[in-house]
């Protein structure tokens, strides 16, 4: 009788530790974790950083007057297209440098680049990402934690070599 009502209570022990285990929503991250941050597409629409978890993450940090970031940007397209369903590439671009949102606008269509592109007008996801220069790029494991950091301009072999770390 003891042994069964040994054996019952460890059932229950495990049933109710299974059921808190499985309730709990909470993912527990690592000090470079990022909190959710609102995001503003170039079309004017208010998405959130953490719609983009689940997957990898590059934010590239850049502006249409920044030479070394006229050069990497082709190559942020170049990976959107052969990595595009690995990794979110979100293209921040530094809009209190810019003349207008519709200046930014314009040049993305003219470049031709299909990849998202999000307005930071009042500089607050930079200052969040520590992107005081740009090109920065940050890479972010699929729960929104910093993995890795660049403040150069970097190609497509560099993001692979990154991805593969992701």
């Amino acid at each position: 009788m003891k042994r069964m009502l040994a054996i019952g209570s460890v059932l229950a022990l495990l049933l109710i530790m299974a059921y808190s285990f499985l309730k709990t929503e909470q993912v527990v991250l690592g000090e470079r974790a990022v909190s959710d941050q609102p995001l503003t597409n170039a079309n004017g629409q208010s998405e959130q950083l953490y719609d983009y978890v689940g997957k990898p993450t590059m934010l590239t940090f850049w502006a249409t007057w920044c030479i070394p970031c006229s050069e990497e940007m082709p190559h942020v397209q170049s990976f959107y297209e052969q990595h595009g369903d690995d990794i979110n590439i979100l293209a921040v671009n530094a809009t209190d440098t810019e003349q207008s949102v519709e200046a930014v606008r314009a040049h993305v269509k003219q470049q031709g680049w299909t990849f998202p592109i999000f307005i930071d007008e009042k500089r607050k996801l930079r200052q969040t990402f520590g992107a005081l220069t740009v090109p920065t790029t940050v890479f972010l494991y699929a729960y929104c934690e910093i993995a890795h950091e660049v403040y150069v301009p970097i190609d497509e072999e560099y993001m692979e070599s990154i991805l593969a770390e992701l």
